[in-house]
Formats: structure tokens, C-alpha cells, sequence
């Protein structure tokens, strides 16, 4: 089923099996006969050209997108803008893809695609960041962590890349509501957690958070577990005091105040 394919194709792209995806392009783009969606395989390809930085193959892509078929499913449109929008992005045109996503996520809350609203309200908070419109990025992206956070949707933050991770570290002092605090947290960490698995020299040359050391890990697990610090402490054979730092530095690295929210991380990152 071709469908099942370009499906696994995109599941393959956002795991970072970048080879295996590109292949999976490739073979559907050889096989498929009906238009409208080789079209829709055209354009995750070029999200895909965009993810790894070709922006010439996505400029080609372009071209075509600008003889548009006016008579193509919504849907199809909607993937088409998105991509057209992250372009305008790349190419530090932030006010041109605001132009576009308005109408967009207009569109997609008339008709309750939350899916789709919570994408270009994210797309769109990118694009003022990029403008150095904070005020702005930050109200927008407090809506699409309202959107997420109920829903524990992640991927389409992570989609975005090293920008979004930026955005939500600047934001998030401001966030004020703590579930939505501890939702952008979690992102910030799945970031630090994705680039970890990079080869060094991929990686951005300042994390966003600070990793727990061996024994803050050992202290995490037991306090996600319920165990006090006096019971953490005769569990590691240290002294209660020793545990209250631990806790403490694991506090900071996770941006934290309480147990609760440090143990909510911990088993929402598969930590403890």
C-alpha cells in the first residue's frame, strides 16, 4: 500500500534513519502513477529536503508548487502551505510565512483540525522569533503548548528542530502555568535526549540543559519511586544532607521547583 509506505517513510524521517527514509522516497516516487499523490510525496520530500539542509532541491520544489491546482484535496493544500511556509522560513522570510500560516490556522480551528492548528501555531511563533518579536513568539507558543500538553504531543515540536528548542528555552521562565512549564521542560529534554544520540561532531556546541550525573540519575529514579530523602539516602549509604544537594542540582538541571514535577519528568523522559 503506498500510503503505508509514505507513512513509514515519514515515521523513518522523524527517528533520524535519514538513509532509510530518502531510499523509501526514492522507491515510491519510481512506483506511483496517480498524480495528486506523487504530488503529496513531492512535498514531504522536499520537508525532508529542508530537514538536511538542501534548500536547492527545495527551491525546485518551489517552482512547481507555484503552478497550483486549485481543484487539490484541502489536505494536500494544507501540506503544501506548511512546506511552503518552513521554506520561507529557511530563507529568513519570516513575514511571508506569517502571511501564509494565518490563514491556515484560521482555517484549521473553523474546522477543529487540532493537529493542524497546533502546527502552524508553532510554525507561526518561529517565524517571530525569527523576527525578534518575543512578546508575540511567546503568546503563541503558550497557545500551542495549550493545545499539546492535554494530548502529550511532542513530535510536532521536535519536528522543528534546534529553533524550536531556542524559542522554548527562551520562553519558558515566562510560561507561568505549571503543567504547560513542566510540558515544555519535557520538550527541552527530549531535545537534550535526541541530541545526545548524534555523532559528537553534530551536535550544537552548547546543550540546552546540563546531563545528570550518574548518582543524580540513581536519586531521580528512587524519588520518581515515592522514596523520601532520608529513605534515598540509606538506600545510597550517604548522608541525608548529601541526598538534599543531589535533589537540589537535579532541581536546576530539570528547571524545577517541587518532587512532583521532577519525578512527572523523570518517567515521562523513560528516566526512572
Amino acid at each position: 500500500d503506498m500510503r503505508a509506505s509514505l507513512l513509514l517513510a515519514r515515521i523513518q524521517r522523524a527517528r533520524g534513519q535519514i538513509a532509510a527514509a530518502q531510499g523509501k522516497w526514492q522507491v515510491l516516487m519510481a512506483k506511483l502513477k496517480r498524480p495528486r499523490l506523487l504530488r503529496e510525496v513531492h512535498a514531504w520530500q522536499a520537508r525532508f529536503g529542508l530537514a538536511t539542509g538542501d534548500l536547492t532541491a527545495v527551491q525546485r520544489w518551489q517552482d512547481a508548487y507555484t503552478q497550483r491546482d486549485h481543484d487539490m484535496p484541502p489536505l494536500l493544500q494544507e501540506i503544501e502551505a506548511f512546506t511552503l511556509a518552513r521554506l520561507h522560513l529557511a530563507e529568513a522570510r519570516p513575514a511571508a510565512a506569517l502571511e501564509l500560516l494565518d490563514r491556515w490556522r484560521l482555517d484549521a480551528r473553523r474546522h477543529g483540525r487540532g493537529q493542524s492548528e497546533l502546527e502552524s501555531l508553532c510554525l507561526m511563533a518561529l517565524a517571530y522569533f525569527d523576527q525578534s518579536d518575543l512578546e508575540q513568539a511567546r503568546k503563541t507558543i503558550i497557545r500551542a503548548l495549550t493545545i499539546a500538553q492535554p494530548r502529550g504531543c511532542q513530535r510536532v515540536f521536535l519536528d522543528e528542530g534546534e529553533n524550536m528548542a531556542r524559542l522554548l528555552q527562551t520562553v519558558l521562565p515566562d510560561v507561568g502555568k505549571r503543567p504547560l512549564a513542566v510540558f515544555a521542560t519535557i520538550l527541552l529534554r527530549a531535545f537534550a535526549t535526541t541530541r545526545s544520540t548524534q555523532p559528537a561532531s553534530e551536535r550544537p556546541s552548547s546543550p540546552l540543559f546540563e546531563p545528570l550525573s550518574p548518582q543524580e540519575q540513581r536519586v531521580l529514579r528512587l524519588l520518581a519511586a515515592g522514596l523520601s530523602n532520608p529513605e534515598i539516602a540509606r538506600e545510597l549509604v550517604v548522608s541525608t544532607n548529601t541526598i538534599k544537594t543531589q535533589v537540589q542540582s537535579i532541581y536546576r538541571k530539570l528547571n524545577v521547583t517541587t518532587r512532583a514535577d521532577a519525578a512527572e519528568i523523570a518517567r515521562q523522559l523513560k528516566l526512572a
